[in-house]
C-alpha cells in the first residue's frame, strides 16, 4: 500500500521508468516505478553484461539515463546509434565507435562495483522512512479521534467580587455590569471559535447568569448551545464561617487563620476542623469523574469559579494542593482553560489558557 502511494504521488509528476518487482530476477514482471528510482535502480545493458547498447530493446536502452547524463544527450545518443546501425561499414558490419571514444557518463550517486546493492539499501531506506512517515499520520489520526476537550470557564464580576465580600458557597450574589459584558464578550468569542457539543454549569446565581448571557451571544450568532448540566460539586469552595465577610473583616478578627490560609491553604483548619482546600479538591477528582464518563463529545463547556477551576485544573495535571497557588493556574472573572484529555487517559494531555488571547507589546 505504501508502494502505491508513493508511486502515485510520484506519477503525478510526468515520466515513469519500468524496474522488476524482484531484481534477483531478471525475468519478473515489470510494473511501473517512478523515474527518480528507475534511474538509480536500472544499469545501463552495456555496462551491466556487454551487449551492444544499438542492438537493444528502446525500454533496456532507456535504463541508461543516469542523473548524470541529460535527456538532450542521451537522445543525441539514441539518434546517433540509429543511424550507424543503417549505415554498411567498409567489412559489411555495422560501425560501431571505439569503446574509448564513447563519451564517460558520470555516477556520482554509487559506488563503483557495487551498483545493485546500493540501489536495494536505497529502496529499503524510502520505504522505511514512507512507513514511518504513514505510521506516524496514522498514529496521529487514531488519538485526534479519542480526543475530548473541555472549556473550564470562570463565572463574570460579581457585586461582591468588587466588594471584596467572601462568596464561596453562597448562591445569590448576582453579577455586577462589568461582570454582564465580560460574559458577553466570552459569549461572542465562543460563539466565534468554538463549537460546543455539551455544558455543565454551578448551581450559583453568578454562573448561572454567565451562562445565559453566553447562551444569547451565541444565539445572536445563529448558534444553538445543548442544554445545561447543572452539578452542586461544580459549586465554589466552601469557607464555612467566613462566606459573606468582608476580607478585610476577616484578616483584621482572625489574622493568625487568614495568614494560614494565604501561606499554606492546603494544611488550614477552621475553627470547627473543616478542611476547606482538601474537600475541594476530592471535589474536582469526582468532577472529573463525572465529566469523563458521559457519552463522548468534542468540546465541553464547563462554568464554575475560581477556585474550583483551579483545583479542577491541577488534578486534571496531577498537581498536588501545593499547586493551589500556582500563578499559572490564576482565574480572572471570565477566563477560560482548555483542557485535553486522550481516550483511556486519566490525566489530561495538554492544557493551556484559552480566553482572554495573550496580547503582545510592541
Amino acid at each position: 500500500r505504501v508502494v502505491r502511494v508513493l508511486h502515485q504521488l510520484l506519477q503525478d509528476r510526468g515520466a515513469l521508468r519500468v524496474v522488476p518487482q524482484n531484481l534477483a530476477d531478471p525475468t519478473a514482471q515489470l510494473d511501473p516505478l517512478p523515474e527518480i528510482l528507475a534511474e538509480r535502480l536500472l544499469p545501463h545493458r552495456d555496462r551491466a553484461t556487454g551487449n551492444d547498447p544499438a542492438a537493444s530493446p528502446p525500454l533496456e536502452r532507456r535504463r541508461g539515463l543516469f542523473l548524470g547524463r541529460s535527456l538532450d544527450q542521451h537522445a543525441a545518443e539514441e539518434a546517433e546509434a540509429s543511424h550507424a546501425a543503417e549505415t554498411p561499414h567498409s567489412s559489411g558490419s555495422p560501425r560501431r565507435r571505439p569503446r574509448a571514444a564513447r563519451p564517460r557518463r558520470r555516477r556520482t550517486w554509487m559506488v563503483p562495483g557495487r551498483r545493485r546493492g546500493a540501489s536495494r539499501r536505497l529502496v529499503v531506506v524510502l520505504l522505511a522512512v514512507t512507513a514511518r512517515r504513514a505510521r506516524a499520520l496514522s498514529q496521529a489520526a487514531a488519538a485526534e479521534m479519542g480526543r475530548r476537550r473541555f472549556l473550564l470557564a470562570r463565572h463574570g464580576e460579581s457585586e461582591w467580587n468588587r466588594e471584596g465580600r467572601i462568596q464561596g458557597t453562597l448562591r445569590s450574589p448576582p453579577l455586577s455590569p462589568a461582570g454582564l459584558e465580560q460574559a458577553h464578550m466570552l459569549g461572542a468569542f465562543l460563539a466565534e471559535h468554538e463549537d460546543i457539543r455539551a455544558v455543565w454549569c454551578s448551581p450559583a446565581l453568578r454562573a448561572q447568569r454567565t451562562l445565559q448571557s453566553i447562551q444569547d451571544a451565541c444565539a445572536a450568532a445563529g448558534i444553538a448551545l445543548p442544554p445545561p448540566r447543572t452539578r452542586d460539586d461544580l459549586s465554589e469552595i466552601n469557607l464555612y464561617g467566613w462566606q459573606g465577610r468582608l476580607k478585610s473583616d476577616v484578616q483584621a478578627q482572625e489574622p493568625e487563620g487568614w495568614r494560614q490560609w494565604c501561606d499554606d491553604p492546603a494544611v488550614y483548619r477552621t475553627p470547627n476542623g473543616e478542611a476547606p482546600l482538601p474537600e475541594l479538591f476530592e471535589r474536582a477528582r469526582g468532577n472529573w469523574r463525572a465529566l469523563l464518563a458521559t457519552e463522548p463529545v468534542d468540546t465541553t463547556l464547563v462554568v464554575a469559579h475560581h477556585g474550583l477551576n483551579r483545583c479542577m485544573l491541577a488534578t486534571a495535571v496531577g498537581a498536588g494542593m501545593t499547586a493551589y497557588r500556582d500563578d499559572r493556574f490564576q482565574f480572572e472573572n471570565c477566563a477560560v482553560f482548555e483542557v485535553v484529555f486522550t481516550e483511556h487517559n486519566t490525566l489530561a494531555s495538554a492544557w493551556r489558557k484559552l480566553y482572554p488571547p495573550p496580547t503582545t507589546c510592541s
